[in-house]
């Protein structure tokens, strides 16, 4: 293994190995799998929050609400 590469590098050419080391069969499989994830539409950031605009009315102190809350867990 070279390791003067970057991380993802390195196993990008580890998983080409593995992948080449397959028999056809399997190879067709993987094939198959990986272009079904890619055809995935990837998920889309929110960038309308206005569905969540609001007030809302706080009966306790922030940070006293934070320390209960964490004090329940063990």
């Amino acid at each position: 293994m070279v390791y003067n590469r970057p991380m993802a590098l390195q196993d990008m050419i580890e998983l080409q190995k593995q992948a080449d080391a397959l028999n056809p069969e399997e190879q067709i499989l993987l094939a198959n799998y990986l272009l079904g994830k890619a055809k995935r539409p990837m998920l889309q950031p929110a960038t309308d929050l206005s569905e969540f605009r609001g007030a809302i009315k706080l009966t306790k102190d922030p940070l006293e609400f934070q320390r209960s809350i964490r004090a329940e867990w063990p």
